[in-house]
């Protein structure tokens, strides 16, 4: 059977497809002149996906494994995994051609409901999870309400495997932008830097009192972040970057793969549903009236991946998710306080330009005039 890139959302599995360089039609989607894996010739994925079926379980040999954590092996690849890009009547058809010896072996691990026996070890949980043997909803409360500093509740060391695998760079020489708020003369290229020790309050991604600078991809997605009004006067500061920094990629944490590098994929499967609540608490938009309560959960996990030497953190905008923009929150505050001065010898970020905005309808930009 010939399936293709096409039938497949994992990037590290498309990467391999197309690495065979071969393309044709697709028996699965229909799908012409794509980059192909024929089962009956190619032997790339065998390995792969059988070591990812070997963490299951047919759930009658698991004991007590509740009714609800059960499902059928081709949908779990689909929805825990986001591995295939079609439906789990196909997906079926493809995992069967691709591990036709297994398949063999233990036809009931493709035709009856299955888990994952760890999901249910409290031994391996308190271990192997991000939360020991909690959920994130439970930290929160945590963190929130009983134990702001000493925090039995997160393995971050666990979390710290994740994040290494959402390394990125931005390069010399790119562009970010911050807005503020302002009256008709703006402000300067000093006062667009993040305020200092004595006036920084709490954020999303800080604590009060540790400064932070919050920067967009686009001038766009920063006017759509302060949430500017009509007739409000919005200041967008260009900031340039003098050297490489390393970040994490927060955006990325859904799309780690379960194929990648030296990953224990047991222990992957216990955290997906955990990294992907992390990346939707960074980035839910939060009201004034909520408190700052509702930042100190994130506060604590960013403040984690700054202790591990990042400059920064990445993540998805969601003022701007039509045009797919993102921030990018500084950490490092050498790189901040370079902006505290006109002349600073190697400066790591420098503002270079500010302008002023009419908003005249929304903080959309398409509804934003230049001053």
């Amino acid at each position: 059977m010939i399936c293709c890139e096409s039938c497949f959302n994992d990037l590290y599995i498309k990467s391999i497809i197309k690495s065979l360089n071969q393309k044709g039609e697709c028996d699965v989607c229909g799908s012409i002149n794509k980059y192909v894996y024929d089962t009956d010739a190619n032997n790339e994925l065998v390995e792969k996906f059988n070591e990812l079926i070997d963490i299951y379980s047919v759930v009658s040999d698991i004991k007590n494994y509740p009714i609800e954590k059960s499902k059928m092996l081709k949908d779990d690849l689909i929805d825990r995994w986001k591995i295939f890009n079609t439906s789990s009547e196909k997906a079926y058809k493809i995992i069967k051609e691709i591990c036709k010896e297994k398949y063999e072996c233990n036809t009931k691990l493709f035709t009856q409901p299955v888990g994952i026996a760890e999901l249910i070890m409290e031994d391996y949980l308190k271990e192997h999870s991000i939360f020991a043997n909690s959920s994130l909803k439970e930290f929160k409360n945590e963190i929130q309400r009983k134990n702001r500093y000493h925090l039995k509740g997160i393995n971050k060391e666990v979390l710290g495997i994740y994040f290494s695998y959402l390394q990125d760079e931005f390069k010399a020489g790119e562009k970010m932008y911050r807005g503020r708020i302002s009256n008709k003369q703006g402000y300067n290229n000093l006062q667009m830097g993040a305020p200092p020790y004595e006036k920084t309050l709490a954020g999303r991604i800080n604590s009060q009192g540790i400064r932070c600078l919050y920067l967009a991809d686009t001038e766009d997605t920063a006017i759509c972040e302060i949430r500017a009004k009509a007739y409000n006067y919005v200041t967008i500061g260009t900031f340039v970057l003098r050297r490489d920094i390393k970040i994490i990629d927060i955006s990325k944490i859904n799309s780690i793969s379960p194929f990648e590098g030296e990953l224990d994929i047991t222990q992957y499967s216990v955290n997906k549903i955990h990294l992907d609540e992390i990346e939707e608490e960074l980035t839910r938009p939060l009201r004034e009236e909520n408190g700052v309560l509702e930042y100190v959960p994130i506060q604590y996990i960013c403040d984690f991946i700054k202790s591990l030497g990042y400059d920064g953190i990445k993540y998805k905008s969601t003022m701007n998710e039509e045009n797919e923009g993102y921030n990018i929150a500084i950490l490092n505050e050498q790189l901040i306080e370079c902006l505290d001065k006109d002349f600073v010898a190697d400066k790591g970020i420098e503002c270079i330009e500010t302008k002023v905005f009419d908003i005249r309808v929304s903080y959309k930009k398409s509804f934003v005039m230049q001053y």
